[in-house]
């Protein structure tokens, strides 16, 4: 754990220099020859100061740390969204049992009354059947 004492000393005036590469803030970096800016890593508890080329290096660290985890917690997701599927797969049938059938239904009498209507259709297709040809006769 980080005491009071360490934290004030990152973050100091005196600290003036990059953690990375230790060189102090205003003076020239010896590698691209910027005027070197400190700054730390937004977001970061430590308030470690970086110069410009140190901190988009340790930036790109922490977007693969993030991408890393972020893998991992969908990998996780998955893992239990598989978990869950398969148990409602293999529940839902023993929930949803239904009892067996029930025996066969009473039988509807087919009586006089289909057989008057199936009389009268007839008589109506026949109807229409003769009329059309008295009509082409004329």
């Amino acid at each position: 754990m980080k005491t009071l004492e360490s934290i004030l000393k990152s973050i100091s005036i005196e600290n003036d220099c990059c953690n990375s590469c230790k060189v102090k803030e205003g003076a020239e970096h010896p590698i691209k020859g910027l005027i070197v800016q400190l700054n730390s890593i937004p977001g970061d508890p430590d308030y470690i100061k970086y110069c410009q080329i140190c901190l988009i290096h340790h930036s790109k660290k922490t977007q693969k740390e993030k991408k890393k985890d972020m893998i991992q917690l969908v990998k996780k997701f998955g893992m239990r969204c598989s978990v869950l599927l398969i148990n409602l797969l293999i529940f839902t049938e023993l929930v949803l049992a239904q009892p067996g059938l029930p025996g066969d239904p009473a039988q509807a009498p087919i009586d006089g009354g289909l057989g008057l209507l199936a009389a009268a259709g007839g008589a109506y297709a026949y109807k229409k059947l003769r009329g059309n040809k008295n009509d082409e006769l004329d």
